[in-house]
């Protein structure tokens, strides 16, 4: 998994990738791919700055991804349907995917706890809430140098022991937690902040 240098934090995101090495589509002439390596399997999506980079995306309960075979979405490690008729991706195929995110305004309620399903029934980006960052901010990283090459520092965020659980349920998970707390599954109003999810939000 590969992470941006630009984090998606509100509105409606788009990118497209084209697949030049990947699986052989099932049609192509068996002679153009005659002493050339098999394409390996690739996996799109997007994850979370806490999702695991050694890993492909969807693995963990950090990032949602698609992969190529049957054209599966899959999150948390579980394979689902998606694509219509099972159809798999391949070599020259182009894939698009789009990520809706609620506005600040309304990520600072769920974080608080303060959201309400029966008052905040839309989510308009609010003025009065302006962004926590200007629009042109700039970023400044130490660079350290090493052996002649230079790189550039860069924070590691830690996943969540509930999210860890959510993925591999153990026996005792949620000793710590109430029964409702233990057992409920991700909403925007759960009794851990960990586990609650954005309403208004979606990918593509």
């Amino acid at each position: 998994m590969a992470r941006p240098n630009v984090c998606a934090r509100e509105g409606r995101w788009y990118y497209e990738c084209k697949i030049l090495s990947g699986v052989r589509p099932p049609n192509q002439d068996p002679a153009l791919t005659s002493g050339s390596d098999p394409g390996g399997h690739v996996r799109l999506g997007w994850a979370r700055r806490e999702a695991n980079l050694d890993t492909p995306v969807g693995f963990d309960a950090y990032s949602y991804g698609l992969r190529d075979v049957s054209g599966q979405k899959v999150h948390l490690s579980r394979p689902k349907d998606f694509m219509p008729n099972n159809e798999s991706f391949c070599e020259g195929d182009v894939i698009g995917l789009e990520l809706t995110l609620p506005s600040l305004a309304l990520h600072r309620k769920v974080v608080d706890g303060s959201y309400n399903k029966a008052v905040d029934v839309s989510d308009d980006l609010d003025p009065a809430f302006p962004a926590a960052e200007a629009p042109e901010i700039i970023r400044d990283r130490v660079p350290i140098r090493y052996k002649g090459v230079v790189y550039f520092e860069q924070f590691e965020y830690s996943p969540t022991k509930d999210l860890e659980d959510l993925m591999n349920p153990a026996p005792g998970v949620g000793a710590n937690l109430t029964h409702a707390a233990s057992t409920a599954p991700p909403n925007p109003n759960h009794p851990s902040p960990a586990l609650r999810t954005l309403p208004f939000s979606s990918i593509r």
